[in-house]
């Protein structure tokens, strides 16, 4: 015979109110375990067939290049196991030879070798 109950509410000793969980059961009550070593190895258990998948300081962790020239920002981005996309060059009222913009956004930690495109200025157009 199994019994559960629960209770909730405020009194004046639990001023951020309180929850209670009861579970009552046969005293009598023994589990029986059939599962077996021998088994649990044959299941798997013991062996080293766990991948955790790529390590965090291998992951592309998309680094700042706004503000880098081209060769400073593929540096930048190689360091930080992330691959240059494609390099556009745009007219801008930025400073020529200057990265502008940059997807994806700085910050981000995405599978490695992932690309990152940037747009470099090719100065006011006159």
């Amino acid at each position: 015979m199994l019994a559960m109950g629960a209770a909730a509410g405020r009194d004046s000793r639990h001023h951020l109110g309180y929850a209670y969980l009861f579970v009552g059961a046969n005293a009598g009550y023994e589990p029986t375990y059939t599962y077996t070593w021998k088994q649990a190895v044959a299941d798997g258990a013991g062996t080293n067939a766990y991948d955790p998948g790529i390590a965090p300081a291998r992951m592309c962790q998309v680094p700042v290049v706004i503000g880098l020239r081209r060769v400073g920002a593929t540096r930048a981005i190689d360091k930080t196991h992330c691959a240059v996309g494609n390099v556009a060059r745009k007219h801008a009222m930025y400073v020529p030879g200057l990265v502008y913009l940059q997807h994806p956004a700085p910050g981000k930690v995405l599978a490695p070798g992932t690309k990152v495109t940037m747009t470099v200025s090719l100065g006011p157009l006159r």
